[in-house]
């Protein structure tokens, strides 16, 4: 099972993602961002785990320069390690997954 929930914060999303994130639910997860026109923050601290789908997505996104807050040790590993395999560092060098309050 999985939450999802969106809300506004001054100029960009904060995109709270809750549950296990696996294929299944990553269409559903695409559409929600796909439709916002502002900046998109992942707030992971209530995410428990994900498959490889999901990791590659979020890797994506964070590449893309979206940021993701509060990520758990593991899910960090995770994006650290599909960032290396793909090359998907921005030019920057990885986003932060520190804890931060969004």
């Amino acid at each position: 099972m999985i939450l999802i929930t969106l809300r506004c914060d001054n100029s960009r999303t904060i995109v709270s993602v809750a549950g296990r994130l696996d294929e299944e639910h990553l269409g559903e997860l695409r559409e929600q961002c796909f439709a916002v026109q502002t900046e998109l923050v992942f707030d992971l601290s209530e995410m428990k785990s994900a498959d490889r789908a999901a990791i590659h997505w979020l890797a994506e996104r964070r590449a893309r320069g979206d940021e993701i807050l509060r990520a758990s040790p593991y899910i960090k590993l995770l994006l650290e390690r599909d960032e290396q395999s793909s090359g998907s560092h921005t030019a920057t060098g990885s986003r932060d997954t520190g804890e931060k309050d969004g």
